[in-house]
């Protein structure tokens, strides 16, 4: 759970930005492969800024390549493997 608030302060911190769950829903956005989401929605006011969000857009191409920085593999291989497609997409931490 402590690195979890270490890596969830260290966002906070490079990105300016306190409203992680905007954050995360832009940042799936700005995948062309994605053309919508499905986020929970149990009180009116989650779906109005779920809907702000999604009408702000795609992150910026300097703010995504600054989250590249904090990808967090959590390895589901065998010990001493990973994922290949994300080690060709350099989201493996060394």
């Amino acid at each position: 759970m402590l690195e979890l608030v270490k890596r969830t302060d260290a966002i906070k911190r490079d990105t300016g930005s306190e409203k992680l769950a905007e954050l995360s829903l832009r940042w799936i956005l700005s995948h062309p492969e994605v053309s919508t989401t499905i986020p929970g929605m149990r009180k009116v006011d989650y779906v109005k800024s779920n809907t702000e969000a999604s009408e702000k857009g795609k992150l910026e191409d300097e703010l995504m390549k600054e989250l590249k920085n904090h990808a967090w593999e959590r390895n589901f291989y065998a010990p001493g493997s990973v994922d290949p497609e994300m080690e060709d997409q350099g989201y493996i931490e060394i």
